[in-house]
């Protein structure tokens, strides 16, 4: 009887996890994020693309074939992107931060950028994780301690 209640269990869980994942098409990313792909990551193809269920509204989990990882919300809106030991490009970002990391870190690649609603922050190959406010002004070197 245990068993049978481990398995209705197991059987269960999986299925959640199958149907809050779900595998899409690119014509099914919101035009924005197509857009965004096509204009920023023009070098590489598309892999897959998951669609997530995030507190009733979808995200999109977009992975290139060079193994890059974007997150973006329901509108196609990029929030995380994740090199995998991938130059980030830049280009999206606010002419403030940008100018910074040029003047700062021109010999350091860009591996992972994250926006928040009121930050956002930029890893660097060299482990640096720096924070800028939304309107682009460096704010500090973040640390999680």
């Amino acid at each position: 009887m245990k068993d049978k209640i481990i398995i209705a269990f197991l059987l269960f869980m999986t299925s959640l996890f199958l149907h809050a994942q779900e595998k899409v098409q690119v014509k099914a990313l919101p035009k924005e994020g197509t857009e965004f792909v096509a204009k920023y990551f023009k070098d590489q193809k598309v892999k897959t693309i998951f669609k997530v269920m995030d507190d009733r509204k979808p995200k999109y989990e977009v992975t290139l074939e060079n193994g890059t990882e974007i997150e973006m919300n329901d509108r196609g809106r990029w929030t995380e992107i994740e090199g995998k030991n991938n130059a980030v490009p830049t280009g999206f970002l606010k002419e403030a931060t940008t100018n910074y990391l040029k003047a700062n870190y021109a010999t350091q690649r860009v591996l992972e950028i994250e926006k928040g609603p009121r930050f956002v922050f930029v890893e660097l190959e060299n482990g640096i994780k720096l924070q800028f406010e939304a309107e682009g002004k460096f704010n500090r070197i973040y640390t999680e301690d």
